[in-house]
């Protein structure tokens, strides 16, 4: 088998919260930081979901594509963010996100908060 099959695969997604971020930085900034972490931890990115608007879990096209990716593609098991904010702000919403990404097997990370995010421990 060759190395890059034998590699641990991954998604990274980014998110902007409002249209200076999207005029600004903001995707560059966690592109760079989510393909530096993968690197570093020997994680093969196969796509970057890139929002080009903030919005509802329900509006978010490149969010909803990359679980139903993740549905059909069982070789990919992380989701890489630079925070978990990124995933989404508020709390409830994050946690339907996680709950999804759970019931998928997938490793979600965050580059500033760790990897841990879907451990069973019921503080996280």
């Amino acid at each position: 088998m060759g190395e890059e099959l034998m590699k641990k695969q991954g998604y990274s997604y980014v998110r902007v919260s409002g249209r200076s971020q999207i005029d600004g930085d903001g995707h560059d900034r966690q592109i760079r930081a989510t393909t530096k972490f993968a690197k570093k931890n020997k994680i093969q990115i196969v796509q970057t979901y890139q929002e080009q608007e903030t919005g509802t879990v329900e509006q978010r096209a490149q969010l909803a594509q990359m679980l139903r990716d993740l549905k059909q593609n069982p070789v990919v098991r992380y989701v890489i963010v630079e925070k978990l904010d990124r995933v989404a702000r508020d709390l409830l919403v994050q946690e339907r996100v996680v709950a999804s990404l759970r019931q998928l097997d997938v490793n979600l990370i965050s580059v500033m908060e760790g990897a841990d995010l879907l451990s069973q421990d019921p503080t996280r």
